[in-house]
């Protein structure tokens, strides 16, 4: 299922692809997202308007560390791309709900 979330006045691009596999795991990717600011709050605003609609953002912030955790020996190409990414969305999550 694809949803389209309008953030107010600002143009940011990114992929987030959720995965809840049959065994309950959940599974979040973040690509294409840059460092700056405004990126990271899209991304959290995001997420947390996904969340509000599907699943809880605990499970979502959970799923984003445990796939941080399979990527951390990562060192070059797209798993690093993804790793920064997913490490960019959590710590947006994590300023918000742990200020």
């Amino acid at each position: 299922m694809s949803e389209v979330v309008h953030f107010p006045n600002k143009s940011v691009s990114y992929v987030v692809e959720i995965t809840h596999r049959a065994d309950g795991a959940i599974e979040a990717f973040v690509e294409g997202v840059s460092n700056s600011e405004r990126s990271v709050e899209s991304v959290w605003w995001a997420i947390s308007q996904l969340a509000s609609k599907h699943m809880n953002a605990e499970q979502i912030h959970a799923a984003m560390l445990a796939r941080i955790d399979k990527l951390m020996d990562a060192e070059a190409g797209d798993d690093l791309k993804e790793l920064d990414a997913l490490a960019d969305a959590c710590q947006a999550y994590e300023a918000k709900i742990f200020p």
